[in-house]
Order: structure tokens, then C-alpha cells, then sequence
């Protein structure tokens, strides 16, 4: 087997930009509406030849501030708070943009969200827009990096996972988008099934986020 090499620092920032670049392209995606739930606009998106849905939920945080919300979503400590598929994540890396922002590289570990198949896990990039009060976006996508598999589970590909928030006079509007390969062995149904409830990860995020900051906002 070949030797998997770190990329390099200037290939990690040009990943940067390349997603935080494409998050435009995503939203502009015929995205199709196929539900709500506690606030939470839910919508799927199946690119031509692939089984797989791609899922994106929207919400809108009221008095929330952006940058405190991209601070939550990179703090690895609160991923089991709002994410209930998540078992683990370990950061393997971190490195900084020459402005100071902060880019990772983390080891992430998920349930299958079915006792048929295996859990899953995802070694992958995770990068942030410039700092805006008006709009900021966190990227991750899979990156080859050497990290040995583990029994029970299967190195799934991070195709592309953001949040993208974007401040209004209501307050802050925040899409979470999905789009993974579990890869291995896994019925299409099941795929489809825990993919749908992803984006309602943002119904507990909007809940720890008034934990978080409560008081100082006021809460949603």
C-alpha cells in the first residue's frame, strides 16, 4: 500500500478557498423542499446518477452572532451536544491562515444510525471563511491523511459538509448542508434514512447555542 503524505500548508488553504468559494454553488443547487420540523426548513438534493440524497436544513437563530456560531460549530468538545450520531472526534492537526484563522484536520467518528451495518468514520479537512459579522461559512471535506482504519468501521468520504450563516434583520440564517459516501457495504434506504435526519442537528444546535450565550443575545 502507498505511503499517504500530510498535504502540505499551502495545499490546505487552497482547499480552503476552493469550499468556501463553492458554498455559492451549493445553495444554488435545486435543492427540493421536502419538510419542516421545530423550525427547521428540510430539503434533498439527488445529483444525476447517484442514489444518494444530499440533505440541507435551514433555520434562522434570532439575536444569534455569526462569529460565536462558527466558534460552536469548530469546538470539537460541543459536536456530541447538538450531533447525535457523533461518537468521537479527535483533532490530528491544526494549522492557521496568515490572517490567524484557524484550519484542522480531524478524525471523526459516527454511528451507522442502524445495528445492520458499521459505524462510520471520516478523516477530513475542516477550514472557515474569512471573520464577518455579515456572512461566514465552516467547510469540511475528506483529505487523505495517514490514519489507520479501525475494526467496526468504515472510512466513509466527507464529500462536502458546511454551515453557511448569513446575517438578516430577523437574525442569523444558518443552512447545514450534507453530502456524504459511507462507502462499504450499506442499503441505499438506510443511507437515505440517516441522511434525512441530519439536517435537524440544527434544532439542537439552536438550543445549546441559548445554553451557551444566554443572556447575552437574549434566546431564540
Amino acid at each position: 500500500m502507498a505511503e499517504v503524505k500530510k498535504p502540505t500548508q499551502e495545499e490546505y488553504e487552497a482547499l480552503r478557498v476552493q469550499l468556501v468559494k463553492g458554498t455559492s454553488d451549493i445553495l444554488s443547487l435545486k435543492w427540493e423542499k421536502v419538510g419542516e420540523q421545530e423550525g427547521v426548513t428540510i430539503f434533498r438534493y439527488q445529483a444525476a446518477g447517484s442514489p444518494i440524497n444530499s440533505m440541507r436544513g435551514e433555520s434562522v437563530f434570532e439575536n444569534a452572532s455569526i462569529p460565536e456560531l462558527v466558534d460552536l460549530v469548530t469546538d470539537p468538545d460541543k459536536r456530541f451536544k447538538y450531533d447525535p450520531l457523533c461518537l468521537s472526534i479527535k483533532r490530528l492537526e491544526t494549522m492557521h491562515t496568515a490572517s490567524g484563522d484557524e484550519m484542522a484536520v480531524t478524525h471523526m467518528k459516527f454511528s451507522a444510525g442502524s445495528i445492520f451495518v458499521s459505524h462510520r468514520d471520516f478523516v477530513s479537512f475542516v477550514g472557515r471563511s474569512d471573520k464577518s459579522e455579515d456572512s461566514m461559512s465552516v467547510v469540511c471535506k475528506s483529505v487523505a491523511y495517514p490514519v489507520p482504519e479501525e475494526k467496526g468501521f468504515v472510512r466513509g468520504e466527507l464529500q462536502t459538509s458546511c454551515f453557511i450563516f448569513k446575517k438578516e434583520d430577523r437574525g442569523v440564517l444558518v443552512n447545514y448542508i450534507a453530502q456524504v459516501d459511507p462507502k462499504g457495504w450499506v442499503p441505499t434506504a438506510v443511507v437515505n434514512a440517516v441522511a434525512k435526519t441530519q439536517p435537524l442537528i440544527l434544532i439542537s444546535l439552536k438550543k445549546l447555542y441559548n445554553e451557551e450565550f444566554k443572556g447575552k443575545h437574549g434566546s431564540n
